[in-house]
């Protein structure tokens, strides 16, 4: 391959098998540590991934892929509040449009340093602010997150509770 290649969608058989929705999870596994990023891209798409994968791909190098896992609307609400921690324009971003994304987290980001960052997401909250909340929902948008406590171990607690 040569350096600095990018693959194109499509350029890989294995990016339509990343998007096939009977894939078994032994594949999305494999697929998920792919050297191609658009396959990775297309797992983080996915609304069947384990935890385990999801934050793997939190971390990943390429910030397609972390833009992807911020636009899916399956993840658990402590991997968006990792993600709005991100230094590319394009995760946090993903992180604000996600419906699921806590309030806590939406607030946080409207003091982000980047102005842009800032709009987007103080547009977020007074959308949310404005809209109806669904019926039997008391939960804090921060409840179970404690203060300090590492992504690493908030992955934990939900994989264990």
């Amino acid at each position: 391959m040569a350096r600095g290649f990018n693959y194109a969608p499509g350029a890989s058989d294995d990016v339509a098998r990343a998007a096939q929705p009977d894939l078994s999870g032994a594949d999305v596994l494999l697929l998920s540590r792919s050297r191609n990023s658009v396959v990775r891209s297309t797992i983080a798409e996915r609304p069947d991934l384990p935890l385990s994968i999801v934050v793997a791909l939190t971390s990943d190098s390429d910030v397609n892929v972390r833009a992807a896992i911020a636009a899916n609307t399956h993840v658990a609400a402590g991997v968006l509040e990792e993600l709005a921690g991100d230094r590319q324009v394009a995760v946090v971003s993903a992180v604000i449009d996600n419906p699921h994304t806590p309030l806590g987290a939406l607030e946080h980001l409207t003091g982000h340093k980047k102005a842009e960052i800032r709009i987007r997401a103080k547009a977020r909250v007074e959308q949310d602010a404005s809209a109806p909340s669904p019926v039997g929902s008391s939960a804090s948008p921060t409840q179970g997150v404690v203060p300090g406590q590492t992504f690493a171990a908030r992955a934990t607690d939900l994989f264990q509770g």
